[in-house]
C-alpha cells in the first residue's frame, strides 16, 4: 500500500506541473522576422539584441537583422569592437 501511494503522489504531482512546462521555442525566419521588427518599433534595444544573437548563433542571418541589430547598438551606444575603425 505505502508504494501505492508514492507512485499516486508522484502523478498527481506530475499533472500539476505538466501545465506549466514549456517545451523550447523553435526559432525560424519568420518568428525572428516579426520579433525583431515588434523589438525595433518599441525601441526595445536590450531585447532585440539579445534575439539578434540567438538567431544569429542557430544560423538565422540577412540583412534587415543585422541592419535592426546595428541600430540597437548605436542607440545604447554600445558598438562592439569589430566595428570600430582606426
Amino acid at each position: 500500500m505505502h508504494y501505492c501511494r508514492k507512485y499516486w503522489l508522484i502523478a498527481v504531482c506530475m499533472l500539476t506541473l505538466c501545465p506549466f512546462i514549456k517545451a523550447q521555442d523553435t526559432l525560424t525566419f519568420a518568428k525572428v522576422e516579426a520579433q525583431s521588427y515588434s523589438l525595433y518599433t518599441q525601441k526595445n534595444w536590450d531585447e532585440l539584441i539579445r534575439l539578434g544573437k540567438m538567431a544569429l548563433s542557430r544560423g538565422i542571418d540577412y540583412y534587415y537583422l543585422r541592419y535592426r541589430m546595428g541600430v540597437a547598438y548605436y542607440m545604447q551606444k554600445k558598438i562592439p569592437k569589430c566595428f570600430h575603425t582606426f
